[in-house]
């Protein structure tokens, strides 16, 4: 049957073993699934335009926010691709990392964003229309730390002394914080009970950007303070489709993945966001002074120009003094 709408969840900071909680709503379960970064901004880049950016460094304080202003601003999601089918795409977040102001929605026809976290969507029913893919994204998973004032407070202390190069002592922040965090997933695993009666015209899958960890100071919450530990990369990926139950084992990241699936179950015709933009701006990214001209918001010494088509695609929205040109002569979207 093909579908005439579209369902794409992501609840932030889910990690994979907790994704029993889900399956019942689902068909189609990943078990080896991997995201392809440790915090929001870059795995959501892989997830809604199949650009990876490995790489990229975490924002260890608010001052640093700045460098990535407008960051994801001209660069083709999948709702680029589904209005060529003829479909319109709307977003609900929780805001953050996920706001305007690093540059989403722009070839969205909608991007809503919580103002704040009585405001967020929390897993109450919210269905895409006819012709429509609906993007719903949510930080209650992910704040586990609101759950008491007191959790919150031991978590930002211990983000700012670990940050500085200091020991602290974390068993205890860990203990009642992983009781905070599966209470959360839990509750939200609940609330999208909904999904079993969605009309079988919606395909709806269901993933995280990272999973969350609870393990110790080199081991613990998500970004910078869980890089040693590959279990943040695993999430879940269920999908529903009008199918018998099936167990998909292949290890498989991000990528193309989501964006090509949605696609193809929605008979829209698929071409990845890198190779577009390799086609579009073939000679801007072939010039030799394209590294000296980037934005420096990655590492020069450890970054390869070279790296994959995906890196080198994103690096060129990046140039300096190049940004405007690029938008006004090619996307034209």
């Amino acid at each position: 049957m093909k579908y005439d709408r579209a369902l794409l969840i992501s609840i932030d900071s889910l990690s994979r073993k907790y994704q029993y909680l889900f399956e019942d709503y689902f068909t189609i379960k990943y078990i080896k699934y991997q995201s392809t970064n440790t915090w929001t901004l870059p795995s959501h880049v892989a997830m809604l335009s199949g650009v990876m950016l490995p790489r990229l460094y975490y924002v260890m304080n608010q001052k640093d926010v700045k460098q990535f202003e407008n960051f994801i601003q001209y660069l083709p999601t999948i709702a680029t691709l589904l209005k060529r089918g003829g479909f319109k795409s709307r977003a609900i977040t929780g805001g953050g990392f996920m706001s305007k102001y690093f540059g989403w929605g722009y070839d969205w026809e909608s991007w809503q964003e919580a103002e704040n976290t009585k405001s967020e969507w929390n897993g109450e029913k919210i269905l895409p229309k006819k012709n429509e893919f609906l993007f719903l994204h949510t930080y209650y998973v992910h704040n586990w730390f609101n759950e008491k004032k007191k959790l919150r407070e031991q978590l930002f202390k211990a983000k700012d002394n670990l940050e500085k190069g200091n020991k602290y002592d974390v068993r205890m922040l860990i203990t009642e914080g992983k009781k905070a965090y599966i209470k959360r997933v839990k509750t939200i695993a609940k609330r999208l009970s909904w999904i079993k009666s969605i009309s079988p015209r919606t395909l709806v899958i269901l993933t995280s950007d990272h999973g969350e960890l609870f393990s110790g100071p080199d081991s613990f919450h998500h970004g910078n303070f869980a890089l040693t530990d590959s279990s943040i990369f695993e999430v879940p990926l269920l999908i529903r489709e009008n199918t018998t139950n099936k167990t998909i084992e292949k290890n498989i990241c991000y990528d193309f993945l989501l964006p090509q699936l949605i696609c193809e179950k929605l008979d829209i015709p698929f071409e990845s966001i890198p190779k577009m933009l390799i086609r579009r701006n073939r000679y801007i990214i072939n010039q030799e002074n394209l590294k000296e001209k980037m934005k420096m918001i990655f590492d020069s010494s450890i970054f390869n120009i070279s790296n994959t088509v995906s890196q080198a695609a994103f690096y060129m929205l990046n140039i300096r003094g190049l940004k405007t040109t690029i938008r006004k002569i090619f996307f034209k979207i």
